[in-house]
Order: C-alpha cells, then sequence, then structure tokens
C-alpha cells in the first residue's frame, strides 16, 4: 500500500514537470497493478478507489499544460485512464475467481 502510494506521488510530480506530449500519465498503471497483484480478495474498494483517485490526478493535469496538439494530450490522458481501468477489471475478476475457488475450506471437511 506505501508502495502504491509512493509511486503515485512520484508519478504525479513526473507528470507535472514533464514536457506537453509525453504520455507519462500511463505510469499510473504501476501503483494500481500494484494494488492489484499484492491487495487481498475482500479489499476492492481499494483498488477502485485508488483508481479513481489516478484517474483524477490524470484529469487534473489537464489544467497544468496546455498541449501544443491538444487532441493527441486528450488521447494519451484517455488510454492512461482506460488502461488503468482495465487493469482495476481483469484484478476484480481474478480476485472474484480466487473467491470462488478458495480450496483451503476443503482441508478442513475431510
Amino acid at each position: 500500500m506505501v508502495t502504491a502510494a509512493v509511486l503515485i506521488a512520484i508519478t504525479f510530480v513526473i507528470d507535472l514537470e514533464a514536457p506537453p506530449g509525453l504520455a507519462i500519465s500511463v505510469l499510473y498503471v504501476a501503483p494500481v497493478a500494484i494494488l492489484a497483484m499484492w491487495s487481498p480478495p475482500g479489499h476492492r474498494s481499494l483498488l477502485v478507489g485508488a483508481a479513481a483517485f489516478c484517474s483524477v490526478l490524470i484529469l487534473l493535469s489537464i489544467f497544468n499544460r496546455l498541449d501544443a496538439v491538444p487532441w493527441f494530450g486528450a488521447i494519451n490522458r484517455a488510454l492512461a485512464i482506460g488502461a488503468i481501468w482495465s487493469t482495476v477489471l481483469v484484478s476484480l475478476l481474478r480476485k472474484r475467481t480466487e473467491q470462488k475457488h478458495d480450496w483451503t475450506g476443503l482441508l478442513h471437511h475431510r
């Protein structure tokens, strides 16, 4: 959790300082993926909250700088948000499957 928070903060600073045109926003996928892999199945709200927070930070970066080609920056941000939420969707599906096939309960029913 702490690692993901640090990565989100670092990505935000880099995103604010990077020149226009660089798709830095896609780096927000890394902390979301870390949470997706390492959070317990019952902590869905943590993953969704982090993804929502990263999405808001990406949208706020629009106001920080004006891209030379506005539609290019909008596409980069849309792709980054899509990648974040795709990661969340796949993770939630995986967590649900893990919960359905929880084999630990079978060990006690001999």
